[in-house]
C-alpha cells in the first residue's frame, strides 16, 4: 500500500466534468462526495472542456475545485483526451494508488488508465453505465457506414482493454448487464450496484409544496399532470411521449410538463406546433427546490427511453420516492428496479406511442386517492458509496474503516 496512514487512495476518472448535468455526472459526483465523507482520499481526473450551455454562453469546465483538467475536444459527443503531459500526470496518480475507479464509457482515457494500473498491481473498478452508442441519426449513407466502424473501433481500441483488465465491473442492474452485446462477454466480474437519488434535493419534498406546485399547473383547466424531467436528446424518446399526448386528445384534460433543456429542444417545441398541441409546456431547467415537488404534484411520471445509452433512468427512482407512479420502458435495467403492476409503474416497449398513451390513460383513470401505494424507501448516493467503500477496501484486502455509515 502507498499510505501510511490506512486511508485508501482512489483516482476516480469521470468522462465529463461536473459542469454537465447529466446522469453519470449526477451519479459519479455524488459517489465522489460520499465517499469523501467516509474518509476515503479520492482524485477526481475529467475533462477540460469549453462548454457551451444551451443559451449558447461559453465557459471552461475548470476551476479551483480540487480536479485533475485533462485537455479534450469533444467527438461525437464525448469527450476524447489531447494532452500527452496529462497523461504523463495521470500515470504518476496511478502509481501512487490504491484503486483506479473509472465511470465507462471515457474514449482511450481508460484504456490506458486501466493497463498502467494493471502493470502496476493496482485494483481496477469500471462503473459501466451504458453502452457507447453514437446519439444521432445517420444523415446519409456515409454516415449510415461510419457510425457503426466508429462505435466497433472504440469498442476494440479502448474500452475492451479496460474491461479485460478490470477486477470488477460494476453495473446498475443485472439485467442492463445481461442484455448488453458487451459486457456480458464478463459476466463473472459483474457486481449490481443500485443507484441513488440526491438527499439535498430530497430534503426539499413536502406534500403542501407539491399540492401548491399541481394547482399551478393545472389552475382550473386540466384534469391530470403528466411530467418528464430530463436532458432533452435523442435516446429520451421524448417525440413518442408528445405523440402520446397528442394520441390521448384533449378529453381526458392532460398536461405534459416538460423540464430540462438539450439539444433537442427546439425539435420537440416544433413537433409539438406541428401536432397543434396546446397542453404541452417546456419549463427548462428545473430548480433543486422544486424537483420532488414538481414530480410529488404529477399524476404520472414518464421516461420513454428508446436505446442502451441509457441503463435505468435516476427520475424514475426519484418518482417512486414520492409516490408518484412511473411509466418506463422495456430497456436496460427498467424492469428491475420499477414496479409492473399498472398502479405504480407500467413498463412499455420503446418507440411506441400508443403504448404510451394507453398507459398513461390507465395510470390517470385510477384516481389518486383510491391507489394501492407500495412504499418504496428512498435511496440515497451516500447508499451507494457505502457499497463502493465496502467492495474497495475488500479488494485491497482491508477492513472497512468506522466511518463507513
Amino acid at each position: 500500500m502507498n499510505n501510511t496512514n490506512g486511508k485508501l487512495k482512489i483516482v476516480t476518472f469521470v468522462p465529463m466534468p461536473p459542469i454537465i448535468p447529466g446522469g453519470i455526472e449526477e451519479y459519479a459526483y455524488s459517489v465522489v462526495e460520499s465517499l469523501r465523507n467516509q474518509g476515503l482520499d479520492v482524485i477526481v481526473v475529467t475533462s477540460k472542456l469549453r462548454i457551451n450551455d444551451d443559451n449558447n454562453n461559453s465557459k471552461y469546465s475548470s476551476g479551483d475545485d480540487g480536479y485533475v483538467y485533462v485537455q479534450s475536444a469533444m467527438l461525437f459527443k464525448r469527450p476524447i483526451p489531447l494532452s500527452i503531459f496529462a497523461f504523463f500526470r495521470i500515470f504518476s496518480l496511478i502509481i501512487k494508488s490504491d484503486i483506479i475507479h473509472m465511470h465507462s464509457p471515457y474514449p482511450f482515457l481508460e484504456s490506458f488508465a486501466a493497463i498502467v494500473a494493471k502493470l502496476f498491481g493496482k485494483k481496477i473498478v469500471i462503473t459501466y453505465h451504458m453502452d457507447a452508442k453514437i446519439d444521432a441519426t445517420p444523415r446519409n449513407i456515409i454516415e449510415r457506414i461510419l457510425y457503426p466502424l466508429i462505435e466497433k473501433s472504440y469498442t476494440l481500441i479502448s474500452l475492451h482493454w479496460a474491461l479485460l483488465c478490470s477486477d470488477v465491473i460494476c453495473t446498475n442492474t443485472l439485467a442492463y448487464a445481461k442484455s448488453s452485446p458487451i459486457i456480458k462477454r464478463h459476466i463473472k466480474k459483474i457486481k449490481v450496484i443500485y443507484q441513488g437519488i440526491r438527499k439535498d434535493r430530497y430534503d426539499f419534498f413536502s406534500k403542501q409544496s407539491a399540492q401548491l406546485i399541481r394547482e399551478k399547473y393545472l389552475d382550473q383547466k386540466y384534469s391530470h399532470l403528466v411530467t418528464f424531467i430530463g436532458r432533452l436528446v435523442p435516446y429520451k424518446g421524448l417525440e413518442y411521449l408528445i405523440e402520446a399526448i397528442h394520441l390521448i386528445g384533449r378529453k381526458r384534460k392532460v398536461l405534459l410538463v416538460i423540464g430540462g433543456d438539450g439539444p433537442q429542444k427546439e425539435y420537440l417545441i416544433n413537433l409539438v406546433k406541428k401536432y397543434n398541441l396546446d397542453n404541452v409546456i417546456f419549463v427548462g431547467f428545473v430548480k433543486d427546490e422544486d424537483l420532488f415537488n414538481l414530480i410529488a404534484a404529477s399524476d404520472v411520471f414518464v421516461t420513454p427511453s428508446i436505446s442502451m445509452l441509457e441503463s435505468t433512468p435516476i427520475m424514475l427512482l426519484s418518482a417512486l420516492a414520492v409516490g408518484t407512479p412511473v411509466i418506463g420502458t422495456s430497456i436496460g435495467g427498467t424492469e428491475e428496479t420499477i414496479p409492473n403492476d399498472g398502479v405504480n409503474g407500467i413498463i412499455v416497449p420503446p418507440k411506441d406511442s400508443k403504448a404510451l398513451a394507453e398507459a398513461i390513460i390507465r395510470i390517470i383513470d385510477n384516481p389518486r386517492d383510491d391507489r394501492i401505494k407500495i412504499t418504496f424507501k428512498p435511496r440515497f448516493w451516500s447508499d451507494v458509496a457505502k457499497e463502493y467503500a465496502e467492495l474497495f477496501y475488500r479488494l485491497c484486502n482491508k477492513k472497512v474503516k468506522n466511518q463507513i455509515v
